[in-house]
C-alpha cells in the first residue's frame, strides 16, 4: 500500500487512535481531574487547619501578654505598698538627712513602680485605632 502524498505546506495528518486508546486517554484525563480535585480539597483542609492554629496562637499570645501585664501590674502595687509601708514607719523626728534620704529612696521606687505599671499604656491603646496586644 502506498502512502499518501501530503501537499507542500499542509499539516500532517493526524494519527487515527483506536477505541481503546481513546478510552484510556479518557481514563488518564478522569484520573488527572480527580487528582486535581482531591489537591483542592487537601488545600482547604490545611488552610483551614493553618487558620484554626493562628487563632489559638493568637489567642495564645492574647493570654500571654495579659498574664504579663497582671504581673507587671501586681510587682507596681506591691513597689508601691513597700514604699507606702517603708515612709509610714520613718519616725517624723528622724534628723532631716534622713527625712530627705527616706524621700529621695521613696520617689524612686514609685518611678520604678509606674515605669512597670501598664495601665497608662493599657488606657493609651484604648483611644489609639492600633490593634492592641492587650
Amino acid at each position: 500500500m502506498a502512502a499518501k502524498k501530503i501537499a507542500p505546506g499542509a499539516p500532517p495528518p493526524k494519527p487515527k487512535k483506536t477505541p481503546e486508546q481513546l478510552a484510556q486517554w479518557a481514563a488518564y484525563e478522569a484520573l488527572c481531574a480527580q487528582r486535581e480535585e482531591e489537591a483542592k480539597a487537601r488545600k482547604l483542609v490545611a488552610d483551614a487547619q493553618a487558620a484554626k492554629a493562628k487563632v489559638a496562637e493568637d489567642k495564645l499570645k492574647a493570654i500571654e501578654s495579659l498574664r504579663l501585664n497582671g504581673s507587671m501590674f501586681h510587682q507596681a502595687e506591691q513597689l508601691r505598698q513597700l514604699a507606702q509601708a517603708v515612709f509610714s514607719q520613718l519616725d517624723p523626728g528622724a534628723p532631716a538627712e534622713v527625712l530627705a534620704q527616706a524621700a529621695k529612696w521613696r520617689k524612686e521606687v514609685l518611678e520604678l513602680a509606674a515605669g512597670i505599671d501598664p495601665t497608662a499604656e493599657i488606657l493609651a491603646s484604648f483611644a489609639s485605632p492600633k490593634q492592641r496586644d492587650f
